[in-house]
């Protein structure tokens, strides 16, 4: 459109108007338009505003529900701690009746042993020295046993008990089995025998029955056999 200032007939005034009624109805139509297009974001802005209490209050609670969360782990922590210390103290009763049940047991299987050797039942005295040997070596050298365990009749180191008692069957094991292997008593040789292995005195035994096995066979031979072996053993030095 021509600035006014150049209009100079009716017919160009006239021109003028009608372009701008044109234009104003074109500005009226756009923005139009535009009010139409901003009412979904006013719409939307409305209930984000809505929105602004509801979420103000998910906050507060997720900020209770953290605050709580970490209480109960702390708390958590604080009970587990506990129940460790708890598991501790009973492993060590445990541990603690265990020992005082096998020094009970060493204690016994002693005094059973003795009364066994005193009365000379001498199976039933391997039976009870097997029982006091089956009791670990750190019990019975421990400093509890040492102070339990000794009497008046079985004053010394219950260890130092139990190695006399051996020694005194294995030298009592090994006379009653020359004995019944001189005789040629084979069932009470080996009756005597199956003892050692229940004292500790396996390899004791084995010797000893190996020679009551050649002795066996060396008086089963025959007069010629039994020559030449004698001849054989003189030739030694």
């Amino acid at each position: 459109m021509p600035p006014a200032s150049t209009l100079r007939t009716t017919a160009e005034l006239t021109a003028a108007m009608g372009a701008l009624q044109s234009a104003e109805a074109e500005v009226t139509a756009s923005l139009t338009t535009l009010l139409a297009t901003t009412e979904p974001i006013d719409s939307a802005l409305q209930r984000l505003n809505g929105l602004t209490d509801t979420l103000g209050n998910m906050q507060q609670d997720a900020t209770t529900l953290h605050t709580n969360v970490e209480r109960t782990a702390k708390t958590a922590d604080r009970v587990g701690g506990r129940v460790r210390t708890l598991d501790e103290e009973m492993r060590r009763v445990r541990e603690a009746s265990e020992r005082v049940a096998l020094v009970m047991e060493l204690q016994s299987s002693l005094q059973e042993l003795h009364t066994a050797i005193e009365a000379q039942e001498w199976e039933a005295a391997a039976r009870y020295c097997a029982r006091a040997m089956a009791i670990p070596e750190h019990v019975a050298k421990g400093p509890f046993a040492e102070s339990v365990v000794p009497t008046s009749l079985l004053p010394l180191p219950p260890s130092q008990t139990l190695q006399e008692a051996r020694t005194a069957l294995l030298k009592i094991f090994s006379k009653q089995f020359e004995i019944a292997s001189a005789a040629r008593d084979s069932a009470n040789t080996s009756r005597v025998f199956k003892l050692f292995p229940e004292i500790g005195w396996e390899i004791e035994g084995l010797e000893l029955y190996a020679s009551f096995v050649v002795d066996l066979i060396r008086a089963r031979a025959p007069a010629g056999v039994k020559s030449k072996h004698n001849d054989h053993k003189s030739a030694w030095p």
